[in-house]
């Protein structure tokens, strides 16, 4: 679960990874412009408010076929601007009552089989 916010109406992007490896993304063939991106999440309340807090959920079933430690991290930014990525927080993070911090975390579980 991943809570940010941006400075610009551009979107997010979150892309998932084990180790440097990107997994979990959209078929973006042939590539051109595009991202292969995890998610693109919405900006709740429309494009813009920079005040907004925005949520994205992941769940990915991964196989990795390993018993060696694994590293997995969420990459962010912000797509077509040179806009603001602010993780845990609004896009302004003004010092506002309106305002509010939040928490990301990854849950990882192994499952026997």
């Amino acid at each position: 679960m991943i809570n940010l916010g941006i400075s610009v109406g551009y979107p997010a992007t979150l892309k998932l990874f084990r180790d440097s490896t990107q997994i979990c993304f959209g078929s973006a063939t042939p590539l051109g412009n595009r991202h292969a991106t995890t998610t693109v999440p919405m900006q709740q309340g429309g494009g813009g408010d920079i005040n907004r807090g925005i949520n994205a959920i992941i769940h990915f079933l991964d196989s990795p076929s390993t018993t060696s430690s694994i590293t997995y991290k969420i990459q962010g930014g912000v797509l077509q601007s040179s806009g603001t990525f602010q993780l845990n927080s609004s896009g302004g993070d003004a010092d506002q009552t309106y305002i509010t911090r939040s928490a990301s975390t990854i849950t990882v579980m192994e499952v026997k089989g």
